[in-house]
């Protein structure tokens, strides 16, 4: 009896330490190391549902069973909960070109995620948090999480309903470009989706909707709060048991909470994109996923011109050998941007990271990429590099040590937005 109350204990302060966040980091957000575990998430939540050739975990990703945590069985729900912590330094707290400021902090990211146990259908809830503060530089902390709900409805066989609803409390820092505020921006963030996958004998076709809703918090930002509504299909056949060819298209309508921003420019915009692919096991040890495409770009506004780029996704994993993963991955796309003097940005690059197995319990990873952003009509391009390097030491199935070191530099050709910056830190992670 007292170990169970000691258990339900530990749950509870980590349940209370993630919805005490003001809840994690956005897309457009300063990187700092991930105490998640790369598969940690909601997964095949509308996301696998059409995919015949099956996916081939990373090192990193592998079950492990002498130390993979087991959670807690609540009836037909599993419970999995985890607590990551850290002590790091950032030697460019500000991300500036000159006149450097480093500064020492300590992180703590939990996070819980509840999910049946089902035959059919599922459920889930998982919420997550990442609470970063230094120890002089205190306008810089970010209190950070996310929690999320959902769920996958199994009409028959053939015909799956899958959604979601989130919300995010999220953070760009003074790295992202989108960002024009002296100083971090915090927005929150709700999502909603809805989608539906049919099978018909070696076609899946899967169609699906979302909206999301951005808030601003400092008044500076307000006219950057908007709504996205989407739709999006994609069609998948089964050719052969190694290769499944792919279309897929999408419509995403951006309106502004403001009729024009601070500079008068109305940023209300549509976008539709198609692509054609394909998912390949091209060996019993390589699985890739490429794209191409088109996208197209229309602004309300009559001062900002229409685009339209061609498009690029990608993304390769080797397992070179049971102990060693490659995955690499390359993208072209485009997006709104709210850059003052700027429609929208293009970003095309790339990455690659190694993972290793050195012992059963000691993981290690290298990563290296890079990204050219181009604004349209602003006349500015930022080049961006990281590179890393981490370890992971399992000590059992409930504790471990980790270790991440980062380098990032942005070199644009407004010098003013140059800056060099290394992130070291040192923590680990309680899981049950």
């Amino acid at each position: 009896m007292r170990v169970v109350a000691v258990r339900l204990l530990a749950v509870a302060i980590l349940m209370m330490a993630a919805w005490g966040a003001e809840i994690l980091p956005a897309v457009a957000q300063e990187t700092l190391p991930d105490y998640r575990r790369p598969d940690y998430g909601p997964r095949g939540v509308g996301t696998a549902d059409w995919v015949f050739v099956p996916n081939m975990p990373s090192v990193y990703q592998r079950p492990r069973p002498n130390y993979d945590s087991l959670g807690i069985t609540l009836g037909s729900f599993i419970l999995d909960s985890q607590l990551g912590f850290g002590l790091g330094y950032n030697d460019n707290v500000f991300a500036s070109d000159s006149g450097k400021t480093g500064d020492g902090f300590g992180i703590l990211s939990p996070a819980l995620r509840l999910q049946s146990d089902w035959s059919n259908h599922m459920v889930g809830l998982e919420t997550n948090g990442m609470f970063q503060h230094y120890l002089d530089e205190t306008s810089e902390d970010r209190d950070q999480g996310r929690a999320t709900a959902y769920g996958r409805l199994d009409i028959t066989s053939i015909d799956t309903l899958f959604g979601s609803l989130g919300f995010e409390r999220g953070t760009e820092g003074r790295s992202d470009p989108e960002n024009q505020d002296d100083g971090v921006a915090d927005f929150n963030r709700s999502t909603a989706r809805l989608g539906y996958a049919h099978q018909f004998a070696r076609v899946n076709v899967r169609v699906n909707g979302g909206a999301e809703k951005v808030d601003y918090v400092q008044d500076d930002n307000k006219d950057r709060d908007r709504v996205e509504w989407n739709v999006g299909t994609r069609v998948t056949y089964a050719l052969a048991p190694r290769f499944t060819p792919f279309i897929q298209g999408g419509y995403t309508e951006t309106n502004f909470d403001d009729r024009v921003d601070d500079t008068g420019v109305d940023r209300d915009a549509t976008q539709v994109n198609a692509a054609i692919g394909g998912r390949v096991l091209i060996t019993e040890i390589l699985l890739g996923e490429f794209a191409v495409g088109v996208s197209h770009t229309d602004f309300e506004d009559p001062s900002l011109d229409s685009s339209t780029i061609p498009t690029v996704s990608g993304q390769l994993t080797w397992n070179v050998t049971p102990l060693t993963s490659i995955i690499a991955d390359a993208f072209r796309r485009e997006s709104v941007s709210t850059l003052s003097g700027s429609s929208a940005r293009v970003d095309t690059g790339g990455g690659l990271r190694i993972e290793h197995e050195l012992l059963e319990n000691l993981l290690v990873y290298g990563s290296a990429d890079y990204r050219n952003e181009k604004f349209d009509d602003a006349n500015r391009t930022d080049d961006r590099f990281r590179a890393g390097l981490g370890s992971e030491f399992l000590i059992n199935r409930n504790f471990s040590l980790t270790a991440d070191y980062e380098y990032e530099n942005r070199n644009s050709n407004e010098s003013e937005f140059d800056f060099t910056r290394n992130v070291v830190v040192i923590g680990g992670r309680l899981q049950y």
